[in-house]
């Protein structure tokens, strides 16, 4: 019982306690005073990869509006349709499923 109440009347006591707002826990010097950055401009590597990516979009979007110019259809749809399973194959199995399920609703 005596920690808890001694607890409490150091925490009320450290209250009243003032601390200088203007100390510093920071130090401000640094090792070299000297050290030289490099030089500023536009040869980073990330605007040489910004233009080549706007010069790769500009170039897709070119070969997209002749692909599908004339009304074609774009050659990445045709590989897709390629890879797809025909609607008369759906149609098919949709027929086989209804029929079946018609013979064991009557059994």
């Amino acid at each position: 019982m005596n920690r808890l109440w001694s607890s409490r009347l150091s925490f009320f006591a450290l209250r009243d306690i003032q601390i200088p707002l203007n100390s510093r826990s920071y130090a401000t010097a640094t090792e070299s005073s000297t050290r030289r950055f490099p030089k500023e401009g536009f040869g980073a590597p990330i605007w040489k990869r910004t233009i080549g990516v706007f010069i790769l979009g500009t170039a897709w979007y070119q070969a997209d509006r002749y692909f599908v110019k004339d009304g074609k259809k774009h050659p990445v749809t045709k590989w897709i349709e390629t890879l797809m399973i025909p609607e008369s194959e759906y149609k098919r199995r949709n027929l086989e499923h209804l029929y079946l399920s018609a013979e064991a609703s009557k059994d």
